[in-house]
């Protein structure tokens, strides 16, 4: 390090050349709060932190935020800023020192105003270097430290030396904490007024206030003094690769074996420099005292102007000649021409040029100049003008010149001129084309020209021009690279006819239409293709082992380029490799080399800066919320459903090329894809369904070089009419309101049914009794007891005897029947009184009939139930309206069987049958008896069957008849359940 410095000081005239570096300039205009800048740091995002005069700025490459006293600052002068291992940043002001922390600040008051030089950390607690001495702040209070007992004023500096040692720098040298005792006992040494310390591993770099900069080796204690031209030096920074050492006349850069010296003449708009910082991404930034923030634009591109002694700043054209002069032709102003010492001189009318605006140049195997102005063609040798007898036959406009075996070649807005030896012919047939730019390959002339691209060949002579057919029509340049490629610019973009004859356009930037209007193109012995736009330059670098694919790196200001507007085929390429560009506000060198220097992005600082809600800043506190511990932003929230309008902001820092970062976003849950990218710094979604969402986003730069993902959780929540508790509550609410309505339906139809069954028990009821009371009629009573009188009377003592008893019996067994529930028996009982029945009406009328009574002996007869006197009106018609009025003896058969799971009754007599029945019932011998047998029973049975349920049916009576039709009897079904419900 100590060569390096002791040989760059021999390269300090480099500044004779009065080149112009590019600085980026930022006053109170752009936002900065104060042009008086004190400090310039950098926290862990990004963010460049600059102290005024008059207030603290953060910038993040495009804007400034300011804060002041009523943010939360003692003060609003900064004096230092400062950030520690925990990335907190702490501002120091004459009233206090405040430290930045969950965006806000807390402000920590001295007793007494101080002068803060410098801070930092050591051992746990932050230590001040003040006009009063060093203070050590552990968090609640200020402290004076002492040095062997004795306070040490007027420290600057101070250096963390490994957390080991605090080393102190100030008027009076350097002072070691830990100890107290000075640096060296050289006298010389200790009465330096130190500004600035810093480590580079044992080397300490002291730089001082009148003597220069230093370098100190730890191990071996011997210092060296590096006299680089700046003695006064208020700031010094450095790491590894690079030192700054800014004062009142400018700053010193040292960077690996180069020292570049930067001052008002080559650049800067105020070399009187408070302080120089260097950010993670190599920018240079320099703060000035009452001219704002400088931001050095490096080395790669570099300008000249009048005020270095160009003539104008419309450079035309660039060319270079065989001694290494460089050959500037300008717009009314004639030819420059700088030698390799600098130095400046001119050719222009007053020398014999044909005209002052120089659009083009040439310089032959001889060394002669030919200068192709708006009058013609001059030629010039060693300063003097030769070949004059050229410019008396050529004195139209000429905007190019190409020079191949002898020949030399003229284009113009009047068509070509060909000089073969001492004969000029001029070109009849090209005279209405207006030729901006000419092209030379193997045998053919290109020829760009307002009314399109043409080709020219030498065995014709250069005659009748052939055109290429293209989109476009006014075409500025034609290039042909070393694949025979020919490149062609236009006003509405840049072409390339490739040697297999497909043109393809070529895309400089989809996001700027002033990138179309190309007016210079340039092949480089490199390969490379370079372009002139009103969008600045555009590089075009092939991609190894990939066809014609092509990497672009485009020049612009953030780069240096000292204007965006390139002048007409003012673009060249000299010995060096360096290209050359005239702009409309200056002639601008780019060096190929430091290409990645100028676009080695680092991936840019993303984060989140707000989460709007409805466009509107919210306290996210009022939800759910998992803030994180920096910038107070939430890592996930929880909102509800009608908060669902949020708006998403996010920046990521590159401060190299602030505007070319560009971001790509999506809304997972939502969308899967990626946004296009874009430049806009924000998102917003609106109606956002309830669900759990991953907003996400990442940045990247021109070199597409990704910082990482950044997400935040979103989780809107349903309304509570969708909530899964009160769908829940509402389908139970909903039974059991179905429930309770069923119920109640359930309780009426019910009632409605008991008040029908009560109803009908008691129309059956009354049926049964009104059946018993058929049974029992009076006239069978009383012929009963005159039957039982007639048997008596004749001294049939028996058959009065058996007819009495079976007449109790039958109607104890009625009155049995009347008492049972709902009139239900057993079919046991009901045969016992049928038969009954049967034995006294046969007794009675004398042996008229015969009966049979037959129950199948499958059937339970004590296990089955049956109304009572079911059969009783069925058997009576048989009898009555049967048999009786037959001349003979009549047969009865009562039928019990078990059918499908029904219990048949069947009542058959050999009878007269119905109808006969109905012909003789007025004559009949119970004419005076009305029964009502049949119709009680017949209303029973439907009551029974509306009560019970059970299939109860009659079938019948009806009539059996012979083959004949005549009548042989009457039949009747009652069909009814195996078990009656009681």
């Amino acid at each position: 390090m100590k060569q390096l410095l002791i040989i760059c000081l021999c390269l300090l005239g480099h500044q004779c050349l009065s080149q112009q570096y590019n600085f980026k300039n930022y006053t109170v205009e752009d936002g900065l709060a104060q042009s008086q800048i004190n400090a310039i740091n950098q926290d862990q995002f990004g963010y460049l932190w600059i102290g005024t005069e008059s207030g603290l700025s953060r910038f993040d490459g495009i804007s400034f935020v300011n804060y002041a006293i009523d943010n939360g600052l003692p003060d609003n002068k900064i004096e230092t800023i400062y950030v520690d291992d925990q990335n907190v940043v702490w501002v120091a002001t004459p009233e206090g020192i405040a430290k930045y922390e969950n965006q806000r600040f807390t402000p920590f008051y001295f007793d007494s105003p101080q002068r803060i030089n410098e801070m930092t950390t050591f051992k746990g607690n932050l230590y001040l270097a003040t006009n009063e001495g060093l203070i050590m702040f552990d968090g609640t209070g200020f402290f004076l430290q002492e040095f062997n007992g004795e306070n040490q004023p007027y420290i600057r500096t101070l250096l963390n030396y490994k957390n080991e040692t605090l080393y102190c720098g100030g008027k009076s040298g350097i002072q070691l904490w830990n100890n107290g005792y000075t640096l060296s006992s050289d006298s010389s040494f200790t009465e330096l007024n130190v500004s600035g310390l810093e480590a580079r591993g044992d080397e300490l770099l002291i730089s001082t206030y009148g003597d220069g900069l230093f370098s100190y080796d730890l191990e071996s204690q011997a210092y060296t003094n590096f006299n680089i031209g700046l003695n006064r030096i208020r700031s010094m920074y450095a790491d590894e690769n690079v030192i700054l050492c800014s004062g009142i006349n400018g700053v010193v850069e040292i960077e690996k074996d180069e020292v570049d010296f930067y001052n008002e003449k080559n650049g800067l708009v105020n070399e009187s420099l408070i302080s120089s910082f260097r950010d993670r991404e190599g920018n240079i930034w320099l703060g000035t005292d009452g001219n704002g923030l400088l931001k050095f634009l490096g080395k790669a591109l570099i300008s000249y102007s009048v005020k270095d002694g160009l003539s104008s700043n419309l450079v035309m054209n660039i060319n270079e000649d065989l001694n290494g002069n460089y050959l500037f032709g300008t717009y009314g102003e004639g030819l420059n021409i700088k030698s390799e010492s600098g130095e400046i001189s001119y050719i222009n009318t007053k020398n014999g040029l044909a005209n002052n605006s120089v659009w083009s140049s040439l310089v032959d195997e001889n060394n002669v100049y030919w200068i192709a102005s708006s009058r013609g063609i001059s030629c010039f040798k060693g300063g003097k003008q030769v070949n004059q007898e050229i410019s008396t036959k050529i004195n139209s406009k000429i905007r190019s010149i190409i020079h191949f075996d002898s020949t030399y070649v003229f284009g113009g807005p009047n068509g070509l001129y060909v000089l073969r030896g001492d004969e000029l012919n001029y070109i009849e047939s090209t005279k209405d084309l207006n030729i901006n730019d000419l092209c030379y390959e193997e045998g053919s002339v290109f020829i760009a020209s307002r009314s399109g691209l043409f080709v020219v060949n030498e065995k014709d002579n250069f005659q009748n021009p052939i055109a290429i057919e293209l989109e476009e029509e006014s075409i500025n340049s034609v290039e042909c690279d070393q694949d025979k490629n020919l490149w062609i610019g236009t006003n509405n973009g840049l072409y390339v006819k490739l040697n297999s004859g497909v043109i393809v356009p070529i895309i400089l930037d989809q996001e700027d239409f002033k990138s179309k209007t190309v007016i210079g193109v340039l092949a480089s012995r490199s390969g490379d293709v370079w372009t002139a736009t009103m969008n600045g330059v555009y590089q075009i670098s092939p991609i190894k082992n990939r066809e014609f694919r092509y990497e672009i790196s485009h020049y612009g200001s953030a780069e240096g380029l000292i204007n965006l507007e390139s002048n007409l085929n003012a673009i060249y390429e000299d010995s060096q490799s360096y290209i050359w560009v005239g702009t409309s506000n200056g002639l601008a060198r780019i060096n190929p080399n430091l290409k990645e220097e100028l676009f080695n992005f680092n991936p840019p600082d993303l984060h989140f800066t707000r989460l709007l809600l409805f466009m509107e800043e919210f306290d996210y506190n009022r939800f759910p919320v998992e803030l994180d511990t920096i910038y107070n932003l939430p890592k996930s929230i929880v909102l509800p459903y009608n908060q669902n309008h949020l708006t998403f902001e996010f920046i990521g820092i590159n401060l190299k090329d602030p505007k070319s970062v560009m971001y790509e976003y999506r809304l997972l849950g939502a969308n899967y894809g990626w946004s296009p990218l874009s430049t806009t710094r924000s998102a917003t979604y609106s109606s956002i369904s309830p669900g759990d969402y991953d907003f996400e986003v990442r940045a990247t730069n021109k070199n597409f070089k990704w910082s990482k993902t950044l997400s935040i959780h979103i989780t809107i929540k349903s309304p509570f009419w969708k909530s899964w508790w009160f769908i829940l509550l509402i389908i139970l609410v909903i039974s059991v309101v179905v429930i309770l309505v069923f119920q109640n339906r359930i309780r009426v139809i019910k009632q409605r049914q008991e008040n029908e069954r009560l109803g009908f028990k008691n129309r059956l009821l009354f049926l049964e009794q009104q059946s018993l009371n058929a049974s029992m009629n009076r006239h069978f009573i009383f012929n009963s007891l005159n039957s039982i009188q007639y048997f008596i009377n004749s001294s049939d003592k028996r058959s009065a005897n058996k007819y009495l008893s079976s007449f109790a019996k039958l109607i104890r067994k009625n009155l049995d029947s009347s008492t049972a529930n709902n009139f239900i028996v057993t079919l046991q009982e009901e045969v016992e009184r049928i038969e009954l029945y049967l034995t006294l009406e046969k007794m009675r009328f004398q042996e008229k009939f015969d009966y049979e009574l037959n129950v199948a002996s499958s059937i339970d007869t004590e296990g089955i139930e049956i109304p009572s006197m079911i059969l009783q009106p069925f058997v009576e018609n048989s009898i009555i309206h049967g048999v009786l009025p037959l001349e003979r003896k009549g047969h009865i058969s009562i039928n019990i069987f078990e059918e499908f799971g029904d219990i048949v009754f069947e009542v058959v007599d050999d009878g007269v049958g119905i109808d006969n029945t109905l012909n003789n019932k007025k004559a009949s011998i119970e004419g005076d008896h009305e029964s009502k047998g049949m119709e009680i029973t017949n209303r029973r049975i439907e009551l029974l069957r509306k009560l019970t349920g059970e299939n109860l049916l009659i079938i019948g009576p009806f009539q059996i008849n012979d083959e004949a039709g005549n009548a042989q009897g009457t039949k009747v079904i009652i069909k009814m359940g195996v078990v009656i419900e009681q």
